[in-house]
């Protein structure tokens, strides 16, 4: 690791939900953030989403069941009402300026949301998804093709 980057670590590891559960992401940088941390939502064959940039901020046409909160170097993402649509991966990232684009050097941690078996269900018979921790590292493979070089 070269100097002056931010390890990125995201909780929970495991957590199980059901259509209409809040859900709660935490992500941990190993020094301040400063506050610009970015949430995208990242789904097979698509391009990553942005949901949240600068801890806060929602851009036009992001659902307002998405948001995100924190400061320093704890940060949170929340989807509030969790629809079966939402299954992907969901990322946090550090940001020192307004370009969104992934820096191919960008430290970034990941958590998947997806769907289980169709024949899976709980007792009530809805559908449930598992939210797991894909990994914390340096330039995860899935996002190197959309980085923006510097």
């Amino acid at each position: 690791m070269t100097g002056g980057q931010i390890v990125l670590t995201q909780t929970p590891e495991s957590l199980a939900v059901s259509p209409g559960d809040r859900v709660t992401i935490n992500c941990k940088a190993s020094s301040s953030a400063g506050g610009w941390m970015a949430w995208y939502q990242k789904k097979s064959g698509q391009s990553p989403r942005l949901l949240i940039h600068s801890a806060s901020t929602r851009p036009s046409g992001i659902p307002d069941r998405f948001s995100g909160s924190g400061s320093g170097t704890d940060y949170t993402f929340t989807i509030s009402r969790v629809e079966a649509d939402d299954a992907g991966d969901y990322y946090c990232q550090q940001h020192s300026t307004l370009v969104f684009l992934l820096p191919c050097n960008g430290m970034v941690a990941g958590v998947r949301l997806r769907s289980p078996p169709a024949r899976s269900s709980n007792p009530l018979g809805a559908p449930t998804m598992r939210l797991s921790t894909v990994y914390s590292a340096v330039a995860p493979q899935p996002l190197t093709h959309i980085c923006k070089q510097q």
